[in-house]
């Protein structure tokens, strides 16, 4: 009987533990590199940010616990959700330089949605709308419902099923990881890029709310989360790949 009893009491908790998986926060070094680790875009605020790394900076060796990263590596581990404390060496113009990077959680709604970027925002606007427009994956995931050329502001929304999107697990924008029960995602938001104050950057803004399906035993429930930043920063780099 007692059995019994915790088996039902298991099953009832079972849905509200798989969302609230989902509802964790990560860490994160809060930046974003390209396949040859040069620095697109950092967090304004976040952990990279405020070490010193700034857009157009190149990443030369990546160390964790005095143990160099090889470069295979190096790209994975600034991206890793780990508290661990990341030396960076790294060159600006003819210029060396090492900072270390302490991964935190971004809790600050400001920080998670406000990157600075590599290059003017003409630019970058430009790159974002061939991003979601021609995309296989982002495309899918953030189709263009209307934009605003002035503004340089682009409105989306979408509803997809998990199979949708086959080179990208969209269950890698929420912080649970594993997937487990997830079986849809809705989107709903707006990017909007500015030039920095200086002009040697641009400033895009996104504002991005999920909603995902889950599949459980008495059903099915919708659930809101906050962004892990993962699908985000794909974004990002996507801008600057050749589609």
């Amino acid at each position: 009987m007692k059995a019994k009893v915790l088996l039902i009491i298991f099953l009832l908790m079972l849905p509200a533990t798989i969302c609230l998986a989902w509802k964790y926060t990560p860490y994160s070094t809060g930046i974003v590199v390209d396949k040859n680790m040069i620095v697109l875009a950092v967090n304004v605020g976040g952990p990279a940010y405020n070490s010193g790394v700034r857009p157009g900076d190149i990443i030369l060796s990546v160390s964790d616990g005095g143990t160099s990263i090889s470069s295979l590596a190096a790209r994975e581990s600034l991206y890793a959700s780990e508290t661990r404390p990341i030396v960076v060496n790294y060159k600006r113009n003819e210029t060396q330089l090492s900072t270390t990077i302490i991964p935190t959680k971004l809790l600050d709604t400001a920080v998670k949605t406000t990157y600075l970027v590599i290059g003017n925002a003409q630019d970058n606007y430009d790159r974002l709308v061939k991003s979601l427009t021609f995309h296989p994956n982002i495309s899918a995931l953030f189709p263009i419902q209307s934009m605003d050329n002035n503004l340089k502001m682009v409105r989306t929304y979408s509803s997809v099923a998990r199979k949708t999107v086959n080179e990208m697990p969209i269950y890698l924008i929420a912080p649970g990881g594993s997937g487990f029960g997830f079986t849809a995602l809705e989107t709903i938001g707006n990017f909007a890029l500015i030039d920095s104050k200086d002009g040697q950057w641009s400033i895009l803004k996104v504002n991005l709310s999920f909603r995902a399906e889950f599949a459980h035993l008495f059903g099915q429930s919708w659930e809101n989360f906050t962004s892990s930043g993962v699908l985000e920063r794909k974004l990002i780099e996507c801008m600057f790949d050749n589609i």
